[in-house]
């Protein structure tokens, strides 16, 4: 099943699903409704073709990129961990094996950055994206002190 086919299907039993003053007809079984959002996660969340190579994308030094606004919508997952859990090149490496196991993904970038969250801290952040191949001009630096960001490494399928 494609991606289209999934997410009609998944459409189509959320709509028949939910309930209304109007429509008197029953609802399908809680089985249909798993079953369809089964295959839409099988479809976007299935291990990319062991033969899809993944090439290092060349940033200049110093490595200190975010992704340019225009990967925002492409983004699939994210991932964050404590700055101690991992090296730079065992995070890039860990963010990697993620996107390798989205069907769709084409791309990833691996970071460390000051949390802005509720805990601080330096931590470990990565992005995996679908939509193709990118290039380091698909990628800009974040100068800014309070950022912190550091050891930034991004991937692209061969194009």
């Amino acid at each position: 099943m494609n991606l289209i086919a999934a997410l009609a299907a998944a459409a189509a039993v959320a709509v028949a699903t939910t309930t209304s003053p109007i429509a008197a007809a029953p609802a399908p079984a809680p089985d249909a409704a798993a079953d369809a959002l089964q295959n839409l996660a099988d479809v976007i969340h299935n291990t990319a073709d062991a033969t899809t190579v993944f090439t290092p994308v060349a940033l200049a030094p110093p490595l200190n990129y975010l992704a340019a606004s225009k990967l925002i919508p492409r983004i699939i997952a994210g991932y964050n961990a404590d700055i101690a859990a991992y090296n730079a090149t065992g995070w890039a490496n860990h963010v990697l094996d993620q996107c390798r196991t989205y069907k769709l993904c084409t791309a990833a970038l691996s970071f460390q950055a000051q949390n802005s969250g509720s805990t601080g801290g330096q931590y470990w952040f990565g992005y995996v994206y679908k939509g193709g191949a990118v290039t380091a001009a698909d990628f800009e630096r974040d100068d800014d002190p309070v950022d912190n960001v550091k050891d930034s490494y991004a991937f692209t399928v061969k194009a």
